[in-house]
C-alpha cells in the first residue's frame, strides 16, 4: 500500500485525490491473495493480456490476444497451454510460468492473368504484398501481340499498373490483341474524284476478346 498527501504523486489506487489513508496499490501481487503467479510477453504486431494474473494452485486461467492491423497471431507458447481463436488457456498451474506470443505481418496475393494466354504475360512485383503495402504490375506482350488494357483491379492503357495500399487479395488482368488478325476493307469505288463520297467499311477478324480498338483510315 502507499499514500500521499499532495498534489504532485498519485496513489496507489489510481487517483490524484489527497488521502492521509494508505490505499491499495492497483496491480500489486501481494494484493491478490495467495497464488501462483502466470505472466505473458507479447512480440512485435500485437498484445496479450492480462500481463500477468495470479492462480491458484491446480487451476488454469485464460489470457486474450490482440493482433494490430495487419497481423495474425503466429505462435502462443507457454504454461501447457491450448489457443482457441484469441483465447490461450493454460493447462493446470502448479509453478510459476510464461505464455508468450508472437504475430506475423498479413499478405495478400495478387493473382494475374493475360487474356489471350497466348497474347502475354503479367509480372506484379512484389506478390504477395504485405498488408498496406504496394505492387507495381506489368503486361509483357508475346511476340506478334500488342498489349490493350487493363482489366479488374488495374486500369489503363499503360504497360505498368500499380497496386497501393493493399488489404485484400487484389486481381488483375492485362487483355492483348493478335497482331495478325486480318483487316477485311471494302470500298464503294476503284477510284473516285476530287470531293467525291467514297464508303469505306472495315471488320477485323479478331477472336482474342480484347476490348475493341478504333480504326483510323487517311486516304493518300
Amino acid at each position: 500500500q502507499c499514500w500521499g498527501n499532495n498534489d504532485h504523486g498519485q496513489l496507489g489506487d489510481g487517483t490524484w485525490e489527497r488521502s492521509a489513508r494508505p490505499r491499495p496499490v492497483i496491480g500489486l501481487a501481494s494484493d491478490l491473495g495467495p497464488g501462483i503467479t502466470v505472466t505473458s510477453t507479447a512480440g512485435p504486431g500485437g498484445t496479450i493480456s492480462p500481463m500477468w494474473v495470479n492462480v491458484p494452485s491446480g487451476e488454469t486461467t485464460t489470457f486474450t490476444l490482440s493482433p494490430d492491423p495487419g497481423y495474425s497471431i503466429d505462435t502462443v507458447t507457454g504454461c501447457e497451454g491450448n489457443l482457441t481463436g484469441t483465447s490461450y488457456t493454460t493447462g493446470a498451474i502448479t509453478a510459476s510460468c510464461t505464455v508468450n506470443a508472437t504475430f506475423s505481418p498479413i499478405s495478400y496475393s495478387i493473382t494475374a492473368t493475360a487474356n489471350p494466354e497466348a497474347g502475354g504475360s503479367v509480372s506484379c512485383t512484389p506478390n504477395p504484398v504485405i498488408y498496406g503495402g504496394g505492387s507495381l504490375c506489368t503486361a509483357i506482350p508475346a511476340s506478334g501481340y500488342g498489349f490493350v488494357n487493363w482489366g479488374d483491379d488495374c486500369s489503363g492503357t499503360s504497360l505498368t499498373c500499380t497496386l497501393s495500399s493493399i488489404t485484400a487479395p487484389r486481381r488483375v488482368t492485362a487483355y492483348f490483341v493478335d497482331l495478325s488478325a486480318t483487316l477485311r476493307v471494302t470500298h464503294s469505288a476503284p477510284a473516285y474524284p476530287a470531293g467525291g463520297l467514297l464508303r469505306v467499311s472495315a471488320r477485323l477478324d479478331d477472336t482474342s476478346g480484347a476490348n475493341p480498338l478504333s480504326l483510323l483510315w487517311r486516304p493518300n
